[in-house]
């Protein structure tokens, strides 16, 4: 039901966010650029659900397996962004913002203060369908909706929206070629590149909407990736190398499409395939990394130099703790996050320069039940996506601790940002 989380300020646009995150996508938006989303996007982070079990707002209840002990103000060796403390500025003042099949797009004002379950402090206007997807571009709220009317709707002035605010601009299904659908029982893949192109899953192809995210109604044209099979659930944008990855689920596996910043026509089938005969579920960039969820977790060191078939250089299985399907990749720091709906887990390995294939978790978080995305903030809080609801770890380096569900008050989730000062 849900498939998107994103950190706005920490992002999860085309890269999954990482940029802004940690320097995804996220479903939602990719990390690394100027859009952001908990878990959303091609695996900028890509994504992605909190919320522990159903029966209320304790903190137990699932499984919390922590690693080697580390300081609470982060691991300097790993990278990984450490709390400012609860009366921190970072941890004080940031904004969630939530979409909610059923509720709309509301806002908790101090993410940092949260208890479990307190309702919105403000909730949008102007959002007439299911909201699938949430975006940051700038200072630019853009969320994907089902109604053909406002398939795509714009709030400006990000930080400053209040309760009722009406969108700056709309784009319908007709002028981008279509509705925006769910792809089986998830939220389609959208993502903003740091360029402005804003980025649609269509399931038979790829949609590059050319300066949307900046332009909107006013933006320059559209261009399509595609596969004669179809079934491209997950993408993301290597810009060094003007390269889209993509996941075709059918067994074609981890393809590739040349010009796909560049190109101004369509697409109807890859350029190369990287790696055949695998299912992936996920594609995620990190820095020059490519990495891809599935049955396993695969890691490319180089994805600049990726131009045919290639194997990746790790791949991660049950033996290193990926004993099921990864649905959402995210990487902050030197920090990765691999979520698993069907085991109910999130596990979170340290040290990316030096994983192999005996690598296992530093940490398993096991209390959300069917976790779709997981993102990192920069005050080193991991937002979760879950089935039913938003999860909230604080400083989970330190402790891995679970402190906050939103299961009631954000029951129906599809996506999630927050939003740093």
């Amino acid at each position: 039901m849900m498939t998107t989380l994103a950190v706005v300020g920490l992002g999860c646009g085309s890269a999954d966010g990482d940029e802004e995150a940690a320097g995804s996508g996220t479903t939602g938006v990719q990390e690394g650029d100027s859009s952001g989303s908990i878990a959303q996007g091609t695996g900028r982070e890509d994504s992605t659900g909190p919320s522990a079990d159903s029966s209320g707002g304790e903190t137990g209840g699932g499984e919390t397996t922590a690693g080697p002990a580390e300081s609470s103000g982060g691991d300097s060796s790993t990278g990984v962004p450490g709390d400012t403390g609860d009366t921190g500025e970072m941890a004080e003042m940031r904004t969630l913002i939530v979409a909610d099949e059923n509720a709309g797009i509301g806002l908790w004002l101090d993410a940092g203060a949260l208890e479990d379950n307190v309702g919105p402090d403000a909730v949008l206007g102007g959002v007439t369908g299911m909201p699938l997807a949430l975006m940051r571009h700038d200072e630019r709220l853009i969320v994907a909706t089902d109604d053909p009317n406002a398939s795509l709707v714009f709030f400006d002035d990000l930080h400053s929206l209040a309760d009722g605010d009406e969108p700056d601009d709309v784009l319908t299904a007709a002028a981008i070629g279509g509705p925006i659908e769910p792809i089986w029982f998830d939220e389609p893949e959208i993502w903003v590149e740091a360029n402005g192109d804003l980025w649609i899953g269509r399931y038979e192809y790829f949609q590059r909407l050319v300066g949307a995210a900046a332009d909107g109604s006013s933006f320059d044209g559209s261009v399509s990736f595609g596969h004669p099979w179809w079934q491209l659930v997950s993408a993301t944008v290597v810009a060094d190398t003007d390269v889209l990855f993509g996941a075709q689920i059918s067994g074609a596996g981890v393809v590739a499409w040349n010009g796909a910043l560049t190109s101004d026509s369509v697409l109807e089938e890859p350029s190369f395939t990287v790696l055949d005969g695998v299912m992936p579920d996920a594609v995620h960039q990190h820095g020059d990394r490519l990495l891809v969820g599935g049955g396993s977790l695969m890691i490319w060191h180089d994805a600049s130099a990726i131009a045919g078939p290639s194997e990746p250089d790790v791949t991660l299985g049950p033996d290193n703790g990926i004993d099921s399907r990864v649905a959402h990749v995210h990487v902050a720091g030197d920090a990765l996050y691999a979520s698993m709906p069907a085991g109910g887990r999130v596990v979170v390995f340290t040290g990316l320069d030096s994983l192999d294939e005996t690598s296992v978790p530093d940490l398993v978080l096991g209390d959300a039940l069917e976790p779709a995305r997981a993102m990192l903030d920069d005050a080193g809080d991991l937002w979760v996506l879950d089935r039913n609801g938003v999860l909230r770890y604080r400083d989970v380096h330190a402790d891995g601790s679970l402190t906050i569900k939103l299961n009631e008050s954000a029951v129906d989730a599809t996506d999630a940002l927050v939003v740093a000062p």
